[in-house]
């Protein structure tokens, strides 16, 4: 496989040489990100305090035959070990523009319940909740399916963990739980996971119970029970718009590990750009490709792009899946933390 480079287009080719599935060439791309806990301080002023409301909650039940089943109609969500794991949206419109600092995610017991410590991850594919009570719903999402029966969560034969702690370029932590009385429980969610929401690199938050060897079925309040509904208390301050740095570098080249006898992949390259005193951090990437079966810009799956590293460190994005002697555009923007993005760097 072979990468020409011309009019600004890459062209994708297959030389036959090597093998690889598509489901393949998803995972080799991952790159697990394990976040800090720390809580960041403030260093731009007064912080303010938002509280947010779910939108869209599931349970998402993954055995035997319930993988199929949707929550999104239910008044109390399971969450119990790798069996169910909850997903939420929020609206984010009261922190649009925001930095933010701590996050705490409120949820309510239904009965007893055995949590201790709890996962918290972004989720790379967009889903919808639908209006299932424990049975399959077209256009809900469920185990297998981000909108059933329509769309996997990251490709033929793929499911949410594909999405989810670590797979699919996502972020994850681990916390230890706080009761706080009247059966409430405290989460306290990283502050890089409600970034990356907001700067549309994560479609919501699953959140798993970390202790599930105990097999108890811990079940929690769903937003449809409106006096117990989930919600998340935000703080943070709201930043002037600048924005991050522009990749200087971006090279693109053939990726021979990921090609196939019908398609090709190409991998592209740069260098994390350093801002300078009025710019902002890279916090994630947009990207997007234009030729052959994409006729417009079109903007490629969550899961294939990585958040930024530490400026001046070296990352890579393979895009898999191409037309083999099929000419490319790949367009790749620089998001910081608010959303805020970089003028396009295109090969």
């Amino acid at each position: 496989m072979t990468a020409h480079r011309g009019r600004g287009k890459i062209r994708a080719e297959s030389d036959g040489n090597h093998s690889g599935t598509g489901e393949e060439m998803i995972r080799s791309g991952i790159v697990t990100v394990l976040i800090s806990m720390a809580i960041y301080g403030s260093a731009f002023g007064q912080l303010q305090t938002a509280r947010l409301k779910v939108i869209a909650d599931n349970s998402i039940a993954a055995a035997g035959d319930e993988i199929h089943h949707n929550a999104g109609a239910k008044s109390v969500l399971r969450i119990k070990g790798i069996e169910h794991i909850l997903i939420f949206k929020f609206d984010l419109s009261p922190i649009k523009g925001w930095k933010v600092h701590r996050a705490y995610l409120y949820l309510h017991a239904a009965h007893e319940h055995r949590l201790r410590t709890i996962g918290l991850s972004t989720i790379a594919s967009n889903w919808q909740e639908g209006n299932g009570v424990d049975r399959a719903v077209d256009g809900g999402s469920c185990f297998t399916h981000a909108i059933y029966p329509y769309k996997r969560w990251a490709g033929e034969g793929s499911d949410l963990t594909d999405v989810i702690f670590g797979a699919g370029n996502t972020l994850y932590a681990f916390v230890d739980l706080k009761e706080i009385g009247g059966g409430w429980l405290e989460i306290d969610v990283p502050a890089k996971l409600i970034s990356a929401m907001l700067c549309g690199a994560s479609y919501g938050l699953a959140v798993s119970d970390e202790k599930g060897q105990t097999m108890w079925n811990n079940d929690v309040h769903s937003r449809e029970q409106t006096q117990f509904a989930p919600y998340l208390i935000v703080e943070g301050e709201p930043m002037e718009r600048s924005k991050p740095p522009a990749i200087g570098d971006l090279t693109a080249r053939p990726d021979p590990e990921l090609s196939t006898l019908s398609s090709g992949a190409i991998r592209l390259a740069f260098d994390v750009p350093a801002p300078d005193g009025s710019q902002s951090l890279p916090f994630a990437y947009r990207l997007e490709i234009r030729g052959g079966e994409f006729e417009k810009w079109t903007q490629l799956p969550r899961r294939l792009i990585p958040f930024a590293a530490r400026p001046g460190e070296r990352q890579e994005i393979t895009v898999p899946n191409l037309k083999p002697e099929t000419a490319y555009e790949l367009r790749l923007s620089v998001l910081d933390e608010v959303g805020s993005t970089s003028g396009p760097s295109i090969v």
